[in-house]
């Protein structure tokens, strides 16, 4: 008669691949950037083209180290994004200075009443990344501290764009070593519809 741990033997790698499979299945609810714990999505159509932003940003109070994000002066971190599609930087954001939450525009106030009047196409001014939406397609969201010394890197989260809906998106994490975003609102905007739709899209997000 075989003993008990004769049989605890074969269990083992039984165990194993279940604690493995476990791993691996958190990270892929968690992307690359950290765990969102909120959010919803249902796909871009394929084959169009949109105008990707971020509305809205908080991140935690503190780095993930436990230090203050600017030691010296125990002011907030300088906010900035950047888009990276097919492995190339698309776009960057204008810097928010001493800000917890970051708030971005693609639009501003003189340019909206040029575009109104004609006077210039929106694609030439809209501060955002464009890219087209095509099977298996996904972009990259860095964002950073922008330091004097060196540039901090808060976090980088790539998105598919098959979990992505036009509007906002809005997504809650768990702020982690990785990503010290705690809430993003990303905005998707159809290129492709006329003029002041995608206005009206931008400043009123659905």
């Amino acid at each position: 008669m075989r003993s008990p741990g004769f049989r605890l033997i074969y269990l083992i790698p039984v165990a194993i691949i279940l604690i493995v499979g476990g791993i691996f299945l958190a990270l892929r609810i968690g992307g690359e950037g950290g765990r969102p714990v909120e959010g919803e999505s249902s796909g871009l159509p394929v084959g169009k083209n949109y105008y990707v932003f971020i509305r809205s940003l908080e991140v935690a109070a503190q780095k993930s180290s436990g230090k203050n994000w600017d030691a010296v002066a125990d002011e907030a971190p300088d906010l900035y994004y950047e888009v990276y599609w097919r492995e190339n930087r698309i776009f960057r954001s204008a810097t928010q200075r001493d800000q917890l939450i970051g708030n971005w525009s693609p639009l501003g106030v003189d340019t909206l009443k040029s575009i109104r009047e004609g006077r210039i196409a929106i694609d030439s001014v809209i501060k955002a990344a464009a890219i087209r939406a095509a099977e298996g397609e996904a972009f990259e969201l860095r964002v950073y501290d922008d330091d004097p010394v060196s540039q901090d890197v808060i976090a980088k989260l790539s998105f598919a764009l098959s979990d992505l809906r036009e509007g906002d998106n809005e997504f809650s994490y768990e702020a982690s070593e990785e990503n010290s975003i705690t809430h993003l609102r990303l905005a998707v905007v159809n290129a492709d519809l006329p003029l002041m739709e995608q206005v009206e899209h931008i400043l009123n997000p659905q």
